[in-house]
């Protein structure tokens, strides 16, 4: 049961890191205006991370799941 715990709670802190990072403000001073072109790329950028995130957080998920359900069918008898 302690590694099960283990992955599942590093699995956890990983998620909520990638979260939690995008909402971390770097770079210090007033930010410029920016141009279309970056407005643009900021745009698709954060939608790639979003599915990344998504794709992530299905793996990661399912894993876990499959972590614990062959842990308790193991220890069935």
């Amino acid at each position: 049961m302690n590694t099960a715990a283990t992955i599942f709670i590093l699995c956890v802190v990983f998620i909520a890191a990638l979260v939690l990072g995008k909402f971390a403000a770097y770079g210090d001073g007033a930010r410029q205006p920016k141009s279309e072109e970056e407005l643009d790329r900021e745009t698709l950028t954060s939608f790639y991370r979003e599915i990344a995130l998504l794709l992530i957080g299905i793996v990661l998920g399912a894993s876990t799941f499959c972590l614990f359900a062959g842990y308790s069918i193991a220890n069935y008898h």
